[in-house]
């Protein structure tokens, strides 16, 4: 399997998940799901521990494949991460369930997500969806009515503040790095990552008219990892929108100003077949 610098362990490595409240409003079709900024997390934690020496605040060709499931009763997950060093000092690393099916006792094996760590970070994969003063004409959608409608997850997932405004080159929104425990690890709070996803969501629902998720993004660079309590602004903008795909470059900023995070590339899709539609009153 090869050897990185200062390696700990490598290979498949055990992982403990604690289920924290705040998971179980993260739902999809009535089941809470693991978040995809969570995976992250974890993931990169499982890196940093693995191999220290691995820069885990640029993640590329991250997958979202296959959601996990985070049963009722269950106040820890068990996984595993399979850590695979690869060339230029970067690290895949993957989340891994496995599961015995009762009728047969057969154990079957999930990959839920993977991504890889680290190595140079080229010009054109920081380039940051820039702040700007917009003029008029965006529809506006409040926070209660896009939680109520377009975004169907509990309270400790409503993290866009006040309201999300779309326009049809962009979409912004004021995002809060909220106050609720979940997994440690070292790429800040998860929280507005996760609200920007939902304005984008915001965007797809309005103007392409599905009801679009995460499944996958190129490239995030953290500059500074957001910090709990804190507010931000999430910047949005389409990049590419076909029936079966939306792609979208995302940014974060402080409200100073300052630049946070990037992720490019956000690959976004209906993974209801069909079921989920935008309200009507959002196409009017």
């Amino acid at each position: 399997m090869g050897s990185f610098p200062g390696v700990i362990r490598a290979g498949r490595l055990p992982l403990d998940i604690e289920v924290f409240p705040c998971l179980r409003d993260h739902r999809f079709g009535g089941t809470a799901v693991f978040p995809a900024a969570e995976a992250m997390q974890v993931l990169a934690a499982a890196v940093r521990e693995t191999a220290p020496r691995t820069d885990v605040l640029t993640i590329r060709d991250a997958r979202f494949d296959k959601f996990l499931d985070i049963p009722a009763d269950t106040p820890r997950l068990a996984a595993f991460s399979d850590i695979e060093p690869l060339s230029g000092g970067r690290v895949k690393a993957a989340l891994v369930t496995r599961h015995r099916a009762s009728r047969t006792g057969i154990t079957r094996e999930k990959l839920h997500v993977f991504m890889v760590f680290g190595g140079s970070t080229p010009a054109d994969e920081t380039e940051a969806v820039q702040l700007a003063d917009l003029p008029g004409n965006g529809v506006d959608i409040p926070a209660r009515a896009l939680y109520a409608d377009m975004v169907p997850f509990g309270p400790a997932y409503h993290n866009i503040q006040d309201r999300v405004r779309l326009w049809p080159t962009r979409a912004e929104a004021t995002v809060l790095a909220a106050r609720h425990p979940t997994p440690a690890g070292p790429l800040g709070s998860p929280f507005p990552l996760d609200a920007a996803f939902h304005a984008a969501c915001a965007w797809g629902q309005r103007y392409a008219r599905v009801v679009a998720f995460p499944v996958g993004l190129d490239c995030r660079r953290i500059l500074r990892p957001t910090r709990t309590g804190e507010s931000y602004r999430a910047v949005v903008a389409p990049r590419r929108t076909a029936p079966d795909l939306l792609v979208f470059d995302l940014a974060l900023y402080g409200l100073d100003g300052a630049l946070y995070e990037t992720a490019l590339g956000v690959r976004m899709r209906d993974v209801s077949a069909g079921r989920m539609k935008p309200p009507p009153w959002v196409l009017a």
